[in-house]
């Protein structure tokens, strides 16, 4: 007796190092948003490095609302200050932008922080300040409370390349979720037809019932192991961010006319066309955190 011929396996997800670029196919598991989110087991991920950025830390203040001269004012407060300690030097910062969060490294600092994007409300290269990028954030505690954070370049190019490779990042972050939460109900829509198109004893239906949940529940673990092994740790979002991440971007889609962009406050049409941006875009090789005398802008 012949075997039965084997099922074609499922094409693999390709992901192109190109921001924008969305994944061609996805998985069909119940736990792909999860998994598709926060990558594949695959060698070329490793060459795909997140942009890494060197500065000095300004720092952070609290803001009342979203409206970007209240985060001018920040850094006018935060540059002031910096001149009058011209005795204290800034604290040098390493900026990772990641596939889900914006990392700030300050070493044995309690500002260090691992912001999740979807928490970014605003971004720029300051127009006072070319030298200073800047940005505001929900804060993930209960409160929400409204935090710009700014940061000091050694050159203006520098910050502009900080604020298009956060925009990008953003985009490529919404698009991603929005794409899976589109496959996800196509593929629910789906599995509800083929429920009720098949008709089986009542007997055979509860056994392939049972046998279908504890195949889901595999799959369901197969997918989370397999994302802890391919994933950087700073690539993951908890549970509780992933949930705040999906009432964000819907928020986002239900009330924006282009939602998956992020607010700035330069043009990104300009930001994008300036190759001296564009070559920085991508991060940095070895660290240039700049000096004291950036402070003279």
């Amino acid at each position: 007796m012949s075997s039965p011929p084997k099922s074609p396996s499922s094409p693999k997800g390709s992901r192109s190092p190109k921001v924008g670029k969305l994944i061609d196919t996805i998985r069909n598991s119940p736990a792909f948003i999860r998994k598709h989110m926060h990558g594949h087991k695959d060698s070329s991920r490793k060459q795909d490095a997140s942009p890494v950025f060197y500065a000095q830390y300004l720092g952070k203040e609290e803001v009342s609302t979203l409206r970007f001269r209240h985060c001018n004012d920040v850094v006018d407060h935060l540059i002031e200050s910096a001149k009058r300690d011209a005795g204290k030097k800034l604290k040098k910062c390493t900026l990772h932008v990641r596939k889900l969060s914006i990392d700030i490294d300050l070493s044995h600092s309690k500002d260090s922080a691992q912001i999740p994007l979807h928490n970014i409300a605003y971004c720029a290269a300051d127009m006072k300040y070319p030298k200073v990028f800047t940005f505001i954030a929900k804060d993930s505690g209960q409160n929400g409370q409204l935090v710009c954070y700014a940061f000091l370049c050694n050159k203006q190019e520098k910050a502009r390349a900080m604020t298009l490779c956060l925009s990008k990042a953003f985009e490529t972050a919404f698009l991603e979720w929005q794409q899976s939460k589109q496959k996800l109900s196509k593929l629910s829509q789906s599995q509800a037809q083929q429920s009720r198109s098949t008709r089986v004893p009542d007997r055979v239906q509860a056994s392939a019932g049972r046998e279908g949940a504890g195949h889901d529940t595999d799959t369901t673990v197969q997918a989370t192991e397999d994302s802890a092994e391919s994933s950087d740790e700073s690539d993951i979002l908890s549970p509780e961010e992933e949930a705040s991440m999906h009432r964000e971007f819907t928020r986002r889609e239900s009330t924006m006319r282009r939602p998956s962009l992020l607010p700035l406050g330069n043009i990104l049409e300009e930001l994008e066309n300036d190759e001296t941006v564009t070559e920085l875009v991508t991060g940095e090789s070895s660290p240039n955190h700049g000096d004291m005398l950036d402070l003279q802008l």
